[in-house]
């Protein structure tokens, strides 16, 4: 037994023991990630990514549309000719009411001339932004010879949830548009407003949904289609 301990403290022996069970590249060549698997692990996240972002997308139509039929809506009851407005849901309401509530001229009526001026480009760069980063990141890393692929997936896993949420709670909670209805109209422009009025869940939902699908794919006459609420 004491012999057996001394042995199995040898850092000599121990290292012996190692060098013998070392395998070269050549005879692990067999054992390697077949390419084919590689391929699937590298596009296979862009891939979901990209269905989860389509989902996004379509569902803030969907809340574009009913933030439009909701502000119409009121407007043919005219409520919002004093510069008020009430909208889809309780929070929607709740946001309205402390916005137009607000002790100053400026909040007065903010639901239909907005409350903060966004420009576009500075919408569209919150979005390119962060991938070109992420881009850049991991096009850096791999030219190094550090890329990652379980850090890879975990980014587009976690991509893909926070697109899905993104979607599906502004369809829950569709929120004044911080730019105003005004604003969101020229937005849009006349064409896309009227493709979107022409949407009716209440009388046929399901041609509702084509026609929604149909927007998202192929856009107003070959134009894409911005967003409206928040």
């Amino acid at each position: 037994a004491d012999l057996y301990e001394r042995l199995q403290g040898s850092k000599q022996l121990r290292s012996v023991a190692a060098h013998r069970r070392m395998k070269t590249l050549e005879e692990v060549q067999h054992v390697q990630t077949p390419l084919i698997i590689r391929f699937y692990y590298l596009v296979f996240p862009m891939f979901m990514f990209f269905c989860a972002f389509a989902f996004q997308s379509f569902f803030l139509h969907l809340a574009t549309h009913f933030y439009i039929f909701y502000m119409e809506e009121e407007e043919a009851f005219g409520i919002t000719q004093a510069g008020h407005a009430r909208l889809f849901d309780l929070v929607g309401n709740s946001v309205g009411f402390t916005v137009e509530g607000a002790n100053s001229d400026h909040s007065k009526g903010a639901i239909i001339r907005g409350k903060v001026e966004i420009p576009t480009k500075i919408l569209d760069a919150s979005g390119a932004i962060p991938l070109m980063l992420c881009v850049t990141a991991y096009t850096y890393s791999a030219c190094k010879g550090r890329f990652s692929i379980g850090l890879w997936n975990k980014t587009f896993i976690a991509a893909s949830c926070m697109a899905v949420l993104k979607g599906v709670f502004d369809v829950v909670t569709i929120l004044p548009d911080s730019t105003g209805w005004r604003n969101c109209k020229d937005r849009l422009g006349d064409d896309a407003l009227e493709s979107f009025r022409q949407v009716s869940f209440a009388n046929d939902g399901f041609t509702a949904l084509q026609r929604m699908i149909t927007l998202e794919l192929f856009g107003d006459a070959g134009k894409r289609v911005r967003y409206c609420a928040d």
